[in-house]
């Protein structure tokens, strides 16, 4: 659903698009009329184009809507937090974390699929929306319409909260994967060699 929900999405844009431009285009209300293969086709046009999409999705939410790399702020965060763990990361580190993590705690790393599930589900939706405002803009300088102004404000406002969402799940997974790798140490080199979580020190007497 991650791709196949916002790959619906642009599929609709796409053909909005092109019939906007003279070009080819589709009736939507009645693809469910010809049977389970068209709307089979349909389902399947949409997890590839969400898929195609999901790269100008990311451009569009990480890069051109935020400042910093989530990786780093993530991670500078957590080192402000924590500065007694001493904490040796590298905001690139994540990726080998992870695989570690799946190794080792696969019920863990199921949580923080999710989470970036989440995360590009919605960012996806951020995109769309901002296309769907884009397409509403071009009608209100066609001709003004109290309600085409509605659906542009409104692209814009699912757009910016999609992508507040699409951060937050982002955000989440990093966090996680670095705060469950400390359990096996506050490097990379440690968390190879311990493959079990170190044991908790707790405060002696007095």
């Amino acid at each position: 659903f991650a791709y196949l929900v916002p790959g619906i999405m642009y599929l609709f844009l796409l053909n909005e698009f092109s019939g906007r431009l003279g070009w080819a285009s589709f009736d939507v209300a009645q693809i469910t009329t010809q049977g389970f293969g068209a709307v089979a086709i349909v389902v399947l046009a949409a997890y590839v184009v969400g898929n195609l999409f999901d790269g100008f999705a990311h451009w569009f939410c990480y890069k051109f809507l935020t400042r910093k790399s989530i990786s780093v702020t993530t991670l500078e965060t957590l080192k402000r937090q924590y500065p007694h763990l001493n904490i040796q990361y590298e905001p690139h580190d994540y990726h080998l974390l992870f695989v570690l993590l799946r190794g080792r705690n696969l019920p863990f790393t199921q949580t923080l699929d999710r989470f970036e599930a989440n995360s590009i589900l919605l960012k996806n939706v951020s995109f769309a929306s901002a296309l769907f405002a884009v397409l509403q803009l071009s009608t209100l300088f066609g001709g003004f319409s109290v309600v085409n102004l509605f659906l542009f404000l409104g692209g814009l406002i699912a757009c910016w909260l999609a992508f507040r969402s699409s951060k937050m799940y982002h955000t989440w997974f990093f966090l996680d994967v670095f705060e469950g790798s400390l359990a096996y140490g506050a490097s990379v080199q440690e968390v190879l060699a311990n493959p079990q979580p170190k044991p908790a020190k707790l405060p002696g007497p007095g």
